[in-house]
């Protein structure tokens, strides 16, 4: 019993760390806003600061979008140089699936994720299978970009 709440009170002094990150993190973020728009050479008015901050939103959100389709990328092309074999690629709701040798576009929305690349694994060799690349490929096509 007494394993079970440990269990349980490690569990939860682990989700309060990562609201803490994901506050600072928005703090961060907030800041580096004020700090760009504060920092044009020029005084705006309350429209163009308006009108800045907006852009600046759909400009972090347009750079979010194409960091999933990299990363999304750097799986399926690592997944293929490792031996993989293409199953779906998915981006936002946007999917891309293979059905009876076609690829067929679809729309699929599951929660927490932005994106998802499937794929079949290849053949055992040696009695394992390489998973390094195809895991790591996301990370590394988003260090890369």
């Amino acid at each position: 019993m007494k394993e079970k709440q440990k269990k349980k009170k490690k569990f939860l002094w682990q989700k309060y760390v990562y609201m803490a990150f994901c506050v600072l993190l928005g703090v961060a973020c907030g800041g580096l806003m004020v700090t760009y728009m504060n920092s044009s050479g020029f005084e705006k008015t309350f429209r163009e600061g308006i009108l800045s901050f907006f852009v600046l939103i759909l400009t972090l959100y347009a750079a979010l979008f194409v960091q999933i389709i990299i990363h999304e990328a750097g799986h399926l092309v690592f997944g293929l140089l490792s031996g993989y074999k293409f199953s779906s690629f998915r981006v936002m709701s946007f999917m891309w699936v293979k059905e009876g040798g076609r690829i067929k576009f679809r729309r699929l929305t599951i929660a927490g994720t932005g994106g998802q690349c499937l794929m079949s694994p290849p053949e055992l060799s040696d009695g394992k299978i390489p998973v390094v690349l195809y895991n790591f490929g996301g990370s590394l096509m988003n260090i890369i970009a």
